[in-house]
């Protein structure tokens, strides 16, 4: 999608100079199930082109996916841990509304559940998310609750799924989470990232709020033994992949800025109105100067 990419080169404008310096961006166009090339076929192309990358010498590799792409990223480090020779998992995931349960189940739709109350908020609908027809599509006759398949709806649930990979357990790696207060997903991705990431999980988002209390939409971990790093946040009344499909619109500003030939930063742009591309500029600022 256009604003996707229009939404991802302004984060990569908006970094400081010595940043971006630093920074290169690489889109993988893959196939896609809806044309008829059900999951893992994404994976192997991810893999191929991550091989590529590592072959020609980069070591610094960050994945970066919304929704499906959110997925793959999860999924492949699942996919990097069961390889039989020892492997360069990416320093950095960056997760922006990730789909980690493949299909809702009837009781995930039940009232008092962010699929039954953002049913007529979000673009995302149990209606059309829990069909069996479109899974079928999608993984074929894969077992839809393997942990490859669906990070989010394997069962049983543990700690142990995700302990012995480095991108959620070691303090060298680190993890940006960013999801809406009001999109479907929210509480299959805070269920998801409470064991594979030690998330702290909260109901008290949207209609469910008992309190104001902003310390629920954001979450900083950093230098945990056992633990990765994680800097998360939940958009307020935001919907899913808020940050890439409404937020892209920026780029006028930074064409504008360009063309008087000043290079706007992220201390430049209203972080209300641009919640997510503010955010994770400023996650990147932070952490790729320190590799």
């Amino acid at each position: 999608m256009p604003s996707q990419i229009q939404s991802t080169l302004s984060v990569y404008s908006l970094l400081d100079p010595d940043v971006q310096r630093r920074t290169s961006i690489l889109f993988l166009d893959y196939k896609l199930v809806s044309e008829g090339y059900p999951f893992p076929t994404q994976l192997h192309q991810l893999d191929d082109t991550y091989n590529k990358l590592l072959e020609e010498g980069n070591q610094n590799i960050i994945l970066m996916g919304d929704s499906a792409g959110g997925h793959l990223s999860v999924a492949y480090t699942i996919y990097l841990r069961s390889l039989a020779k020892e492997v360069v998992y990416p320093s950095q995931l960056l997760l922006i509304s990730p789909w980690v349960k493949l299909s809702p189940l009837p009781f995930d739709a039940q009232e008092g559940t962010s699929w039954h109350e953002n049913e007529h908020r979000d673009l995302i609908t149990y209606r059309r998310f829990s069909s069996i027809f479109d899974l079928k599509h999608i993984i074929g006759f894969q077992d839809p609750f393997s942990l490859l398949c669906s990070p989010g709806g394997k069962t049983p649930r543990t700690r142990d799924d995700w302990s012995s990979i480095p991108n959620f357990s070691d303090p060298n790696y680190d993890v940006f989470l960013i999801f809406g207060e009001d999109e479907s997903f929210r509480d299959d991705i805070v269920q998801w990232a409470s064991y594979s990431l030690n998330y702290p999980q909260s109901k008290e988002y949207g209609a469910f709020a008992k309190s104001k209390d902003e310390a629920k939409y954001s979450f900083s971990r950093r230098g945990e033994a056992g633990n990765a790093n994680l800097t998360a946040y939940v958009e307020p009344m935001g919907v899913h992949d808020a940050m890439l499909y409404f937020e892209h619109d920026i780029v006028k500003t930074i064409e504008r800025a360009l063309r008087r030939g000043q290079k706007l930063t992220v201390k430049d742009i209203d972080s209300t109105k641009f919640f997510g591309i503010a955010r994770l500029t400023e996650f990147l600022n932070s952490t790729i100067r320190k590799c």
